[in-house]
């Protein structure tokens, strides 16, 4: 008898359940701003290019060509007005 086991992330599959039940408001960091751009300009702002580190690396650290990269890929470059930057 007794009641069954349940695990921790169970219960908090639970909790979150309930509270994000019908009828209930969001908290006011979930709710969209009623202007998109205004969401999406915060959202960039929040988050700065490098904030973790820079990423630099190339193609011959993989061990390919760049140049054979970009002559295989130039139609696609051409066609879509793509410009390169970094290194390749």
């Amino acid at each position: 008898g007794g009641r069954p086991v349940r695990s921790n992330v169970t219960r908090r599959m639970r909790v979150r359940r309930s509270a994000g039940g019908a009828g209930r408001n969001p908290p006011p960091s979930r709710v969209a701003s009623t202007n998109p751009a205004t969401g999406v300009a915060a959202h960039i702002a929040s988050r700065p290019q490098g904030k973790h580190g820079a990423h630099s690396y190339g193609a011959a650290e993989f061990g390919l060509d760049a140049g054979a990269i970009l002559e295989r890929f130039k139609p696609y470059i051409q066609n879509y007005d793509i410009t390169l930057e970094g290194k390749a």
